[in-house]
C-alpha cells in the first residue's frame, strides 16, 4: 500500500529547503558586500586627492545602489566615511531580517502542513464533520450549491479552517483527537513557535514564555539573534515533527478514500 500524504510532505520540504537557500544566498550576498564597504573604506582612508574621493564616493553610490539602498552624492571624505558606516549596518539590518523573516516562513509551512492532513482526513470521510461541532449556515450551502463547488470538500475546508484558529498546541490537541499519538508538543517545535511570536509580536524581545523554555539561551527582554545554523536546526526539527505526523497518518488511515480523489490523476497517495 502507497504512503499517504506525499505530495503535502514534498511541498513542505521544497518549501523548507527554499527557504534555507535564500538564508544562504542573503548570508553570502551580505558578507560579500560588507567586505567590499570595508574595501572602499581603506581606500577612502588613504585618499588624500579631490578626485580620488570622488571615485571612491561614485563607486561607493554605484554599490549602493546594488544592496538596494539609497544612492550618495557626498564627496567630502569624512562624511562619506560616515556614509559608508551607515551602509554597513543597513547591510546588517538585512542579514538580522532574513533569518526573522525564515523562522516566520518555516513556522508558516509547518502550520499549512498540518492544515492540509486536517483537511484530508475530512476528505477521506465525510461522517468524520459530523464529529466537529461547526457553524454553517443555509446561505454557505446555497451559495456552494450555486458555485458548483463539491460541498464535501468545501465544508472540510471550512472545518479545517476553523480548527487551525488556535496555536500549535491546539493544532496537536486536533492530531490526538483523530487518533495520532500527540500528547504534547515536541520542545523544539513549541520553541520555534514561541521565536516566531516574539518575532511577530514581542518587538523580537525574548518573553517570559520562551526564556523559561530555554534559559541558558534567550534572556528575558534581549534581543533575539539567531544564527543561520539555529535556522537549519529549526528546519531539521519541523521536519521530524513533520515526519512523525506523516508516519502516523499512514499507520492510522492506510486506505485512500474521499469523495473528491481523482484516481485517474492521483498517483502520489494524496
Amino acid at each position: 500500500m502507497p504512503k499517504r500524504l506525499i505530495s503535502t510532505k514534498n511541498i513542505f520540504n521544497n518549501k523548507n529547503a527554499t527557504v534555507i537557500a535564500l538564508v544562504k544566498k542573503i548570508e553570502f550576498q551580505v558578507t560579500e558586500d560588507y567586505r567590499q564597504l570595508n574595501r572602499l573604506r581603506g581606500d577612502l582612508l588613504r585618499a588624500s586627492r579631490s578626485k580620488t574621493i570622488a571615485r571612491i564616493s561614485n563607486t561607493v553610490s554605484v554599490k549602493a545602489v546594488s544592496m538596494g539602498l539609497n544612492p550618495t552624492t557626498v564627496v567630502d571624505k569624512d562624511r562619506l566615511l560616515v556614509r559608508i558606516s551607515k551602509y554597513k549596518r543597513q547591510n546588517s539590518f538585512l542579514q538580522y531580517a532574513s533569518r526573522n523573516q525564515a523562522v516566520i516562513a518555516l513556522c508558516a509551512n509547518f502550520e499549512d502542513f498540518i492544515n492540509r492532513v486536517i483537511e484530508k482526513y475530512f476528505e477521506e470521510d465525510p461522517s468524520r464533520l459530523s464529529k466537529y461541532k461547526q457553524t454553517v449556515t443555509s446561505d454557505f450551502v446555497i451559495k456552494t450549491v450555486q458555485r458548483g463547488d463539491n460541498l464535501h470538500r468545501t465544508l472540510s475546508e471550512r472545518l479545517s479552517s476553523d480548527l487551525m484558529y488556535g496555536g500549535v498546541k491546539e493544532w496537536y490537541k486536533q492530531l490526538k483527537k483523530i487518533g495520532m499519538n500527540t500528547d504534547s508538543v515536541p520542545h523544539t517545535v513549541h520553541e520555534a513557535f514561541l521565536i516566531r511570536h516574539c518575532i511577530v509580536h514581542n518587538d523580537r524581545k525574548v518573553s517570559s514564555q520562551l526564556h523559561l523554555k530555554n534559559q541558558n539561551k534567550y534572556q528575558l527582554r534581549r534581543d533575539i539573534r539567531l544564527t543561520v545554523d539555529d535556522i537549519e536546526h529549526m528546519k531539521r526539527d519541523l521536519h521530524e515533527a513533520m515526519k512523525f505526523i506523516f508516519d502516523e497518518y499512514n499507520r492510522l488511515f492506510p486506505i485512500q478514500r474521499g469523495t473528491w480523489i481523482d484516481y485517474a490523476k492521483s498517483d502520489d497517495g494524496d
